[in-house]
């Protein structure tokens, strides 16, 4: 496809070319067709407002986005193309079916004449680059969204995988700094390899709405009138580090009885963490709510949100809880400390640390106006220092020299 330019002659617009000062003729720009390849499940909605940001924060005139999903179509699929994205489901509802996932997937590069494929997250990657080198696609571009979580879980044949992958693309996009020194101390990638790109938020949508009654009936709805009320959004898994909260949570409600501990995400420890309540005798006080569309509301109502986790490389949930306003209490762990400036915008304590956690909760409780004015601080960070401008620009300049590069090659 060729943009046609004022002025042309239809002769040199019908053979793709366009003219230079000079007179000399050129051949006309067609748009960088950019295919993101990745799982795309419903309850995944950030991935669908992050790749919906990319592509209305893009320059339409040198760039197109599309997004291919590995599993079948979702409501997210519905929910991008109204933005503007054009979607494809491979429609893989196993890994057996992944064969015939990258014979489709390499049919659909050939077709959109692809010049970018950039992947996301483990199996994605794999099939995508298998795909994008069928398809002799130009540029492979492999985006890391974890850190060092294949050695903290003791995974060595994951973390082998993920340095094959990164060798074999042109670039890495790392999620923070601290994905990009695991990569680099943990799996040998080159640092010339490496780019950082820090994830990006809408901001304008990203914010309180509840009016003061709405706050309230929320609250109450809940749990209970007079409640304080701690929020965990993170999917129930080993990684996220509920038993420490768990632990943390008797010194927490000695000091202040009303607390109540609303944990948001599903997950394969419910069972676990359930039994684990009951251990700490607890579970009066905690309630499991499962998935919820609604976890930005319930973020807002809250007086306190309390993340955990033993491994983040970006944590989306630390930036909503900051755009929100609301006081957080954070483990000191990957790209955290370079989402929240400890004890300004947030509180990080050390990982595993039960007593240091419920301190750090009692502590914000106990003084509502700094709490108050934690959260005051933390939206006006975020703000600043997270913007699509920002990660857009980042990933249009890696564009275009991975472009010109394999032009020259």
């Amino acid at each position: 496809m060729t943009i046609p330019v004022a002025g042309e002659p239809e002769t040199a617009r019908a053979a793709g070319l366009r003219r230079r000062e000079g007179g000399r003729l050129e051949p006309s720009p067609r748009l960088a067709v950019i295919v993101h390849v990745l799982e795309l499940p419903a309850e995944a909605a950030w991935i669908c407002r992050w790749l919906t940001g990319i592509a209305l924060h893009s320059d339409r005139r040198r760039f197109r986005h599309a997004v291919v999903s590995l599993g079948p179509r979702t409501t997210l699929h519905s929910a991008l193309e109204r933005a503007g994205v054009q979607t494809h489901a491979l429609g893989a509802a196993g890994k057996r079916e992944y064969p015939r996932a990258v014979v489709e997937l390499r049919r659909y590069l050939r077709r959109q004449r692809a010049d970018i494929v950039q992947t996301h997250f483990f199996y994605p990657s794999v099939l995508g680059l298998v795909g994008a080198s069928a398809a002799r696609t130009r540029v492979r571009i492999v985006t890391r969204h974890h850190s060092d979580f294949t050695t903290e879980f003791h995974h060595p044949l994951h973390r082998q995988a993920d340095r094959l992958q990164a060798l074999w693309s042109d670039r890495v996009i790392a999620a923070s700094d601290a994905v990009k020194r695991a990569m680099i101390d943990l799996e040998h990638v080159p640092s010339s390899k490496i780019a950082v790109a820090r994830y990006a938020y809408d901001f304008n949508s990203l914010q309180p709405v509840l009016s003061g009654p709405e706050r309230l009936a929320l609250r109450r709805q809940l749990a209970g009138k007079d409640a304080t009320i701690l929020v965990t959004v993170a999917r129930l898994y080993v990684s996220k580090g509920h038993r420490y909260l768990f632990e943390a949570m008797p010194a927490i409600l000695s000091a202040h009885p009303s607390c109540r501990l609303l944990l948001l995400g599903n997950g394969p420890m419910r069972e676990e963490l359930m039994e684990l309540a009951r251990y700490h005798g607890i579970e009066r006080a905690v309630s499991f709510l499962g998935w919820r569309g609604d976890a930005a509301r319930i973020i807002e109502a809250a007086d306190l949100v309390v993340h955990p986790s033993l491994h983040e490389a970006f944590c989306n949930v630390i930036i909503e809880a900051m755009a929100l306003e609301r006081p957080l209490v954070a483990t000191n762990v990957a790209g955290a400390p370079e989402q929240v400036q400890n004890g300004a915008s947030g509180i990080l304590v050390p990982p595993r640390d039960s007593a240091a956690l419920a301190e750090a909760v009692v502590s914000l409780l106990d003084d509502p106006a700094r709490a108050r004015a934690m959260g005051k601080e933390a939206r006006r960070k975020v703000n600043e220092e997270f913007s699509f401008a920002t990660m857009v620009a980042l990933y249009e300049s890696i564009y275009d020299e991975l472009l010109s590069s394999a032009h020259r090659r």
